[in-house]
């Protein structure tokens, strides 16, 4: 997966901002091939360097559960490391969906694999 597009942590707080993620300062909504192409989005938060760019996986899965969709395809492609970052970060965004919110949009994909039942 050629995650050229999306290769600097400017580039992803852009695309956050532009998909209307408020979570890290900086961004300018200038991302917008990134957040077209959502795999390549997911997958670059997950590998990141940059501590808070992997953690607004959780935001941006919240705010965008349409995003649900893209994320066991992308895990599959990635790291050991990386996909168990995601499969974390995303687990993490659907437990506080169902905390506080009525509406559960996000479908739970990892707990059981993760071995955290709720």
């Amino acid at each position: 997966m050629s995650r050229a597009a999306v290769s600097t942590g400017d580039q992803l707080a852009n695309a956050l901002q532009a998909l209307g993620v408020k979570f890290i300062f900086g961004g300018r909504g200038g991302g917008k091939t990134s957040y077209k192409q959502p795999t390549r989005l997911i997958a670059a938060l997950a590998e990141s360097n940059d501590a808070r760019l992997r953690l607004s996986l959780i935001p941006l899965f919240i705010d965008h559960p349409e995003f649900s969709e893209y994320v066991r395809a992308v895990a599959k492609n990635l790291s050991p490391q990386a996909r168990l970052t995601l499969q974390c970060y995303y687990s993490a965004a659907v437990w506080l969906e169902e905390k506080y919110r009525t509406q559960r949009n996000l479908p739970d994909f990892f707990s059981r694999e993760l071995g955290v039942l709720a």
